[in-house]
């Protein structure tokens, strides 16, 4: 079989470590940037709500296939995408279309500089994705559930592909210390600053206080920095708090968890979703965050052995379940389903989309975004002849 694999950076993280193993069983092509479209049998999208992967959602907009979800909340990269193929103007254009007029005043509020992540998280700009997905794989649990109910019927699976990028063999401590310059005798808690979010500020400032009392070192980091690694493996306790909304894993809580270091984590959140109490520590966020952290760091650093038990299962589980062979092979199970009714599945994708820019189209997709609001898939009701007769045979 042949393969296209659209991903900015296949040979890194999670994805990176299964690459080898698809490559194995397929004759795959990668498509690191915008080009020449590859001849396939079968194409795969990895998305994420990263500015670098707007080229893939601009690819799946002309042809739908497998998508490799990293992330539910996509409204940064749509964002981007829109930007580059027609400026304001396209990006509010498709705000409206997945969101309706809410979408539309909160994508206004974020081009005239008056919004916070907390106004975009609650408007994901997915539907493209989803719509252009004949199946899917869910990097975590949060995106897997999310995905069924807009998904019903076609081939879709949870396939933790971050854990993939788990260390094999953990890093030492005393080692990551040393090349932290972290001080061997000190209580130290690594705070992790969520992508494209801004941080707790009730946890911030619990972490501030502690640091000012003088009973922790606290050391900010965040997922693109090149010293995160060892910061976290030289850890007492991480931090990785986060908004509940998103559905992704910030890759650093995998890399604290293969160092066997305990990390706190926001309850209802991707990460607590996807591994549980006892292997992550949940925190409440909202009012009783800033006391939760305080007494939980206190808890960690005064018990090393709890500390360590955590630890140890934390890693027992990225390692267990992070064996790339075997998440390769679930991944090509989604691909193989969908390679079944393939011919089907795109002859049902086109029929479904009216000629963008029309007044069909327009209606279409105010219609399709209200279903939504109200629970519904697709376009309900059969409205489709309604509409035709409406605009004069402007649907297909």
């Amino acid at each position: 079989m042949k393969l296209a694999l659209w991903s900015p950076r296949p040979h890194a993280g999670g994805l990176g470590a299964v690459v080898p193993w698809l490559e194995r069983q397929a004759t795959l092509a990668l498509c690191t940037g915008p080009g020449a479209v590859p001849d396939a049998d079968v194409h795969l999208f990895h998305v994420d709500d990263a500015p670098d992967h707007a080229y893939v959602l601009e690819a799946l907009r002309e042809r739908p296939g497998v998508v490799l979800l990293a992330e539910w909340n996509l409204h940064r990269v749509a964002r981007e995408e829109a930007l580059s193929r027609g400026g304001r103007e396209a990006y509010l254009r498709e705000a409206r279309r997945s969101h309706g007029e809410p979408g539309a005043f909160a994508a206004r509020q974020h081009a005239r500089g008056r919004d916070g992540a907390m106004l975009r998280s609650l408007f994901p700009m997915n539907d493209r994705v989803l719509e252009a997905s004949l199946g899917l794989v869910a990097f975590t649990r949060t995106i897997a559930t999310r995905a069924r109910a807009r998904l019903p019927g076609r081939p879709l699976a949870h396939v933790p592909l971050d854990l993939a990028a788990a260390r094999r063999e953990a890093l030492d401590r005393g080692v990551a210390r040393r090349a932290a310059s972290v001080d061997s005798a000190e209580a130290v808690v690594v705070a992790v600053r969520p992508r494209g979010e801004e941080q707790s500020e009730p946890a911030a400032h619990a972490l501030a206080d502690l640091a000012g009392a003088g009973r922790v070192a606290v050391r900010w980091t965040h997922a693109d920095d090149p010293q995160a690694e060892r910061l976290v493996a030289a850890a007492d306790v991480v931090v990785a708090l986060e908004h509940p909304v998103r559905g992704g894993l910030d890759p650093l809580v995998v890399a604290a968890m293969a160092a066997a270091r305990p990390v706190l984590v926001t309850a209802g959140g991707a990460a607590a979703r996807e591994f549980g109490e006892g292997v992550v520590v949940p925190v409440s966020p909202g009012r009783t965050e800033a006391g939760e952290v305080v007494a939980l760091v206190g808890r960690l650093l005064g018990d090393g052995e709890l500390c360590s038990r955590i630890g140890r299962l934390a890693r027992r589980h990225v390692v267990d379940d992070g064996d790339p062979e075997a998440l390769a092979a679930r991944v090509l199970d989604v691909v193989h389903a969908v390679a079944v009714g393939l011919e089907a599945a795109l002859a049902s994708w086109r029929a479904d989309r009216p000629e963008e820019g029309t007044l069909a189209a327009m209606a279409i997709e105010e219609v399709r975004w209200g279903a939504r609001d109200l629970g519904l898939v697709g376009l309900p009701l059969d409205l489709r002849p309604v509409l035709g007769s409406l605009f004069e045979g402007e649907t297909r």
